[in-house]
């Protein structure tokens, strides 16, 4: 009984940390905010309806595709999302999210989901350290690293 209890017991200590590590997805990555972006579903359409890039000057440029947002957003400048344009926008747009797109090398930019908070902290241009996780199959951020 002693020698099943040990083999059990050896083997668990074997299999937990595989089952563990492979289920977090977790981890650390840098580089640069290429560019955010909002999208949802309007009529049954999926679009993205708001576009945040660095513009020539290195100057966040905003592009609102919703004439009835396109007030709400600057042009050029930081764009931040408030709870209160959040609510309007939940109200029009279904299944609402928020992209941010990062640039870890020339050809290796990685698209995450992220919450309203991180989006309005993330700055086209800006050099970023993140916390990712990728265990639900879509890579989300889980927050900024300073």
């Amino acid at each position: 009984m002693t020698r099943w209890v040990f083999a059990f017991a050896s083997m668990l200590l074997l299999i937990l940390p595989l089952t563990t590590t492979g289920c977090s997805k977790s981890n650390t990555i840098e580089g640069v905010v290429d560019h955010k972006q909002m999208e949802g579903v309007k009529g049954g359409m999926q679009c993205s309806f708001l576009l945040s890039r660095t513009g020539d000057d290195g100057t966040p440029e905003n592009s609102v595709y919703d004439d009835d947002f396109r007030a709400c957003f600057p042009v050029r400048g930081e764009l931040v999302v408030s709870e209160q344009i959040e609510n309007q926008l939940k109200a029009v747009y279904s299944d609402f999210v928020y992209h941010v797109s990062v640039r870890r090398s020339p050809g290796d930019t990685l698209d995450y989901l992220t919450t309203r908070e991180i989006f309005n902290e993330m700055n086209p241009g800006a050099t970023v350290k993140l916390r990712v996780s990728t265990s639900s199959g879509v890579p989300r951020t889980l927050k900024i690293i300073d």
